[in-house]
């Protein structure tokens, strides 16, 4: 044991002096970058000093070149550094007269500025550049590192799994001589035996341990360091997109400045011209704000670009860092477990071979148990929390990774050697192919002159307004002319009336004196005749009197509206004047603005030649820049040559982004040496430094490029503008056309808007001038329309009419002897066809009709094919007769899906497969076993595509519908529509990438519309979740689509409304006067107030029939009482009338609606027991017995199917609906008149089903004559085509007859 303490004081002692001998090497090394990075702080701010002085001397070179000279010796004179900064700013003196204005100064200012901006976007772009070859430095140095470390642990690894194999071998081989060895030993040589076997299951367990630990390190290095390969690659992906995208903007920002430059170029040359292009230089400017605007945005852009990747790889290096940081914590954590081990075995073992209850075993105890502690609170509180830590680290940034990155290569299978293969690929890569705008694109605009088309659309607004004023003027002579004709109206008339009362006059002179034996009754009339006479004379003279007095009236309205007419002629005059000067403005100002643009392109085409040199000799310093940056990272030794100024010239470090050599490569190489894991060696960092600016320079190269292209396009446009003048000028002719057409257009739009003003305005002067001229104009229209009639009936052929009517005769017969065959199976009398016409109207989709699937299925292939067959359907269509309606969109090769529906559930197609023709493919399906499975083919000539379909009538549904998807959205919204995908691609077929999906619906049920309570409920549910998923489209979709159920099913119920009840019920029941009187008997006896109107109470009394909810509800339900609670009389037979029609399945389903009401699709155990206690609210007893039989829990929830079926084996728990139904039918029309009814319209279903039994006959003849006659038609116009080029009489004669017999045939 002496031996045993001393070599581990000896390993103690040695472990310290190391220990030590390591923290001094880390304090030299901090002190030496401490002593290095101080230096390079002192060079920086001498570089701040020289810099000032340097901006100091450019603006004193800049004041100097306007004639004036600095005086130093004014500012040396100065006492203080205070009065000699004051007194720099004065210290110019003139050397001859002064030529510095503001407005220089404001440029200088502007210039500055700009620089400024410029600088601090390279500055930004340097960060960049910088950071990211930091970044890529740290995380390929942390890589080696742990490389490294990754080695190092295998041969340990190795070890301790070979130590631990022994252990095992050593202990087993112990374990099994112990047990033959302690038969035939002494006690002390049996407890040797069984100390040194414990001595070596505590070393094996021990050094289990360890290797653990081991594994654990390896497998930690491991996972860090695929996230360091999927970092490094992520980076580099990442950097190069960004690079597009600021390359991508600065082509745009170049392109831009091109147009602003233009713009400002023709805006100063315009300015300077004659006064009549400022305006056109005024469009330019207006123009040129909008592009300023977007240079603006475009500069926003870029600096958004490189803050965030700035922001993205200071982030990045932050991540790396920490991550470090935690996977070394956890192997120091580990190593200190194994060593917690190590040292716990030593104590174990000693204490093994000590005395019990002895001094030293109980030291020896004490170390062990705080040991264990210490190893306890290692494994609980550090080790497990690091782990856990960093694999949520890991997974974050999995996750965020894997939202923006792909990585194909990458398997968790993929060993370490191979690690460096993992590749990334962004999800959303910039599309470095999307178009830039075009300089052409503002020259094409802008030679065009659109300034011109707004003054021609100004002198059209001219031409309105003279429009305008004469249609004033025209109102004005019209005035004038009904106030002229209104006075030579009043002059005819008075001469009229003066000439009236002349020949009165005359008249009276013989009147006055009675004739000789003249009678007293004669003398009376003659005297009441004078008087007559004289009164009519004297209102003659009263009319003539005012006739004179408003003739002055009427000449004084005159003046002033020939007044107003000369001025408005006169303002006519000064506009049309107007608009001569305005064109010939416009003709001088276009000629003057192609002048000016000649010279202006000239000068223009000049300068973009000399940029155009200019970006040629910056391409070339790129390239050179570009091979030096491959020379000098060719290899190390090239790069030390770097480092150590040996190789290289002061020019050349700049292009590589090397600096000068200061201390900066020393405190790099120093870094690594104190922290080799985040610090690369001074070599590693100046070749990614390099490779870096390699990587901007290519990309700079490529913008020149681009430039250098725009340029040379510039330069072509202009040179070659005079050789299309004359194509510009016919350019401005045409816009300028255009424009003023569209214009004309609304102006006309408008005058006849104003003329219909007008024309109301005129209707009471000229009413009776516009009906003359309306009977005159009906008049001679019937008149043309006689003379077209009679033109067109002669044009028509006489045997074309006697042709159609003689078909038409024939067809008719032919179907007539066709239905005769089937007449007295569907003859019905008046109440069955009352009947029938009830079922056909209510055989719409609604609740309670009967389900419609899928009968035939035909496909067509190409286009002469798909509309000739829709042709033939709309055919059948208006016949009323089954056709084909064709799926909206095409499966692809212009191939169409038809289909044809049924409400024939034997007829319901089942199954459908798709299969291939071909015997190599997988998807072949053997003709002759799908025939034994009773398999229809149906053919889809032009593709590779068979179907098979099936018409099982054992089956319970039937296919209802067939759609295709081509997106993800329309499969999400199929599926919420309850279609079921046919998990087979049409790609497989020669077809595009799409499904089909098929829509199923039940024979038995019957279909039920949209419940507008159901479709709350949902749109309740589905909004809930979408709160709690604010971003999800597919919920989002969803909503939108109930919404739109919501509303279809809101009109539906809209229109299923009963208006009138009792016509409703009259059709229902098909009544007659007789039937319809017994029925109001009922009523009345019901009605004893005899108000016309009765409770539900007055009802059940008359039905001697207790009111339950469910009860009221055949009522309710009905929607047959007001809002008083009041019945009228068509309510309650229509109420009566459905309710004793329903049959035993139909009542099943009238209870489980009543509790069902939201559609929900079943009910709960506690709806169940209350409808229970609802049919028999006074034996609640039977309804206990039902549920105590059942035995359901409280949760149990009944579907429709376990509802209909209680009511075989309770029948008694549904007697009461059962028993309501029979007393309403006993005490209205009596149960045999119902059965009656019922009966009637089995019968009326019956002879409907066999009146279509003839339907695929007719079908085929209508299509057969559809047919014949396009062929015919086909075939008579080319015979007339022919008849037309035809020149030998005969041949024309004999095609003649064939046009005739097909005209009959």
């Amino acid at each position: 044991m002496k031996e045993f303490h001393a070599a581990a004081t000896a390993i103690n002692c040695l472990y310290r002096k190391n220990k030590a001998v390591s923290i001094v090497k880390h304090k030299k090394l901090q002190n030496q970058i401490e002593v290095a990075l101080l230096n390079e702080q002192r060079f920086q701010q001498a570089l701040v000093v020289i810099q000032k002085s340097f901006r100091m001397c450019s603006v004193r070179m800049w004041i100097h070149s306007f004639g004036k000279d600095f005086n130093r010796e004014l500012v040396r004179r100065s006492a203080s550094v205070k009065i000699r900064k004051k007194r720099a700013s004065n210290a110019f003196q003139n050397k001859n007269k002064p030529v510095l204005n503001s407005q220089h100064k404001r440029e200088r200012v502007t210039m500055d500025g700009e620089k400024r901006v410029k600088q601090n976007r390279m500055n930004l772009m340097h960060t960049m550049e910088t950071l990211y070859s930091t970044v890529i430095q740290l995380l390929e140095a942390n890589i080696l590192a742990w490389h490294a470390k990754h080695t190092q642990l295998l041969p340990t690894m190795q070890a301790q799994l070979t130590l631990r194999d022994s252990l095992y071998e050593l202990h087993k081989f112990e374990s099994t001589e112990n047990l033959k060895i302690l038969l035939n030993c002494t006690n002390n040589e049996r407890d040797r035996r069984e100390l040194l076997v414990k001595s070596l299951h505590i070393k094996l367990e021990a050094a289990s341990t360890r290797l653990e630990n081991t594994r654990n390190m390896v497998w930690w290095i491991t996972q860090h360091l695929r996230m360091l390969y999927r970092k490094l690659s992520i980076l580099k992906v990442r950097f190069q997109d960004t690079l597009l995208r600021i390359q991508w903007v600065s082509i745009e920002y170049a392109i831009l400045q091109r147009m602003e430059y233009h713009m400002e170029k023709r805006v100063t040359v315009l300015s300077t011209s004659i006064p009549e292009m400022l305006p056109v230089a005024e469009w330019v400017k207006g123009y040129l704000s909008l592009v300023v605007k977007q240079c603006i945005l475009l500069d926003c852009m870029q600096e958004t670009m490189l803050k965030e990747e700035i922001n993205r790889l200071h982030r990045d290096e932050r991540i790396v860092v920490e991550f470090d940081s935690l996977i070394v914590e956890l192997l120091n954590s580990l190593h200190a477990d194994n060593q917690y081990s190590a040292e716990k075995v030593h104590l174990d073992v000693a204490l093994k071979y000590e005395v019990y209850g002895s001094a030293k075993g109980i030291e020896l105890n004490e170390q062990l148990i705080a040991l264990k502690s210490k190893q306890k609170t290692l494994t609980t509180h550090t080790l497990d929390n690091l782990k856990t830590g960093l694999q949520e680290k890991y997974d974050l940034e999995d996750t965020n990774n894997l939202a923006d990155y792909g990585f194909p290569n990458d398997n968790p299978d993929l060993p370490i050697e191979q690690l460096h293969t993992i590749e990334a690929v962004m999800m959303e890569t910039f599309n470095n192919a999307a178009k830039h705008c075009k300089l052409y694109d503002f020259l094409s605009v802008y030679l065009v002159q659109p300034w011109l088309a707004e003054q021609s659309v100004e002198d059209v607004r001219l031409e309105e307004q003279i429009s305008q004023k004469e249609l004033s003027v025209g109102t004005l002579r019209e005035q004038l002319k009904n106030i002229r004709v209104m006075g030579k109206n009043n002059e005819i008339k008075k001469t009229n009336n003066e000439k009236r009362i002349k020949a009165l006059g005359v008249e009276l002179e013989g009147k006055y004196e009675g004739r000789d034996g003249e009678g007293e009754s004669e003398a009376k009339d003659r005297l009441a005749l004078v008087a007559n006479m004289q009164q009519e004379i004297l209102a003659l003279q009263t009319e003539n009197t005012m006739i004179v007095n408003n003739r002055a009236d009427i000449t004084a309205q005159e003046a002033p509206i020939l007044f107003e007419i000369s001025n408005i002629s006169n303002d006519i005059g000064k506009i049309q004047e107007s608009l001569k000067t305005r064109a010939d403005a416009r003709a001088k100002q276009s000629k003057i603005f192609f002048e000016l643009e000649r010279t202006c392109a000239a000068e223009l085409a000049a300068l973009a030649e000399t940029q155009t040199v200019q970006c040629e000799y910056t391409m070339m310093d790129i390239e050179k820049h570009i091979s030096l940056c491959e020379q000098y990272s060719s290899s190390d030794d090239v790069i030390q040559g770097v480092i150590d100024n040996t190789n290289i010239e002061l020019r050349e470090r700049v292009p590589i982004n090397v600096p000068l050599q200061t201390l900066t490569h020393k405190v790099h190489q120093l870094n690594h040496n104190f922290r080799p894991r985040t610090c690369s060696t001074a070599i590693h960092a100046v070749r990614t430094t390099i490779q870096t600016r390699l990587s901007i320079l290519r990309l700079n190269l490529g913008y020149y490029e681009s430039v250098k292209t725009l340029l040379d396009k510039e330069i072509t446009d202009l040179t070659d503008f005079p050789n299309k003048l004359e194509y510009y000028l016919n350019a401005v002719k045409a816009f300028d056309t255009y424009a003023v057409n569209n214009r004309r257009q609304r102006a006309l739009q408008i005058e006849i808007n104003l003329r219909k003003l007008r024309l109301e305005a005129l209707r009471g002067m000229r009413l009776q001038t516009m009906m003359e001229a309306k009977q005159k104009q009906i008049e001679q229209d019937k008149l043309v329309a006689t003379k077209q009639a009679e033109k067109a009936a002669a044009k028509k052929s006489v045997v074309k009419e006697l042709a159609k009517n003689t078909k038409l005769a024939i067809r008719a017969a032919q179907d007539k002897i066709r239905d005769m065959r089937y007449q007295n199976d569907i003859e019905m009398d008046a109440e069955e066809q009352k009947m029938a016409r009830n079922i056909r109207e209510k055989s719409k989709e609604g609740v309670g009709s009967i389900p419609e699937a899928i009968k035939e299925i035909c496909f067509t292939w190409g286009r002469e094919k798909t509309d000739f067959f829709q042709q033939q359907n709309d055919h059948l269509k208006s016949k009323g007769l089954p056709f084909f309606v064709r799926m909206p969109r095409s499966i692809g090769n212009s191939v169409y899906i038809w289909t044809q529906s049924t409400k024939d559930s034997n007829f319901f197609i089942t199954h459908f497969e798709l299969a291939h023709p071909d015997p190599a493919n997988e998807l072949l399906y053997k003709e002759q076993q799908m025939r034994k499975k009773h398999f229809e083919l149906i053919e889809t000539g032009g593709t590779k595509m068979q179907i098979w379909v099936k018409r099982d009538r054992r089956r319970e549904y039937g296919i209802k519908n067939i759609s295709l998807s081509f997106t993800e959205e329309e499969e999400t919204r199929l599926i919420v529509d309850k279609y079921s995908k046919i998990d087979i691609s049409l790609s497989e077929f020669g077809l595009p990438d799409t499904f089909l999906w098929i829509e199923k619906v039940d024979k038995v049920k019957t279909v039920e519309v949209d419940n507008t309570n159901k479709l709350i409920a949902e749109i309740k549910k589905v909004k809930a979740l979408l709160d709690t998923k604010p971003d999800d489209k597919n919920i989002q979709a969803v909503v939108e689509r109930l919404g739109l159920k919501l509303e279809a099913a809101h009109a539906k119920e809209k229109e299923a409304e009963v208006t009138n009840p009792l016509q409703a019920a009259t059709d229902l029941l098909a009544l007659n006067e007789s039937e319809l009187s017994q029925w109001m008997q009922v009523f009345r006896s019901i009605d004893k107030k005899k108000a016309s109107r009765v409770t539900l109470m007055d009802v059940f009394e008359y039905f001697e029939e207790t009111p339950t909810p469910v009860t009221r509800e055949v009522f309710l339900g009905a929607e047959s009482l007001d809002r008083e609670g009041l019945m009228e009389f068509g309510d309650f037979v229509r109420a009566c009338a459905i309710f004793c029609l329903f049959g035993k399945q139909e009542l099943i389903q009238f209870l489980y609606v009543f509790v069902d009401k939201d559609r929900v699709g079943y009910m709960t155990y506690e709806d169940f027991s209350q409808l229970l206690e609802s049919l028999h609210p006074y034996e609640k007893l039977r309804a206990r017995r039902v549920l105590k039989a059942l035995n359901h829990p409280k949760d149990y929830h009944v579907d429709f199917k376990e509802f209909s079926s209680y009511c075989d084996r309770f029948p008694a728990a549904y007697s009461p609906i059962f028993n309501l139904q029979n007393a309403m039918r006993k005490k209205t029309m009596g149960i045999d008149w119902w059965f009656h009814k019922m009966q009637k319209y089995k019968e009326v279903r019956r002879k409907m089903g066999a009146e279509g039994g003839n339907i695929q006959q007719i079908v085929d003849t209508e299509l057969q004559r559809f047919t014949d006659d396009a062929l015919r038609e086909k075939r008579m116009a080319e015979r007339d085509a022919k008849i037309k080029q035809e020149t030998s009489e005969v041949k024309k004669v004999i095609m003649q007859a064939r046009q005739f017999l097909d005209e009959f045939s």
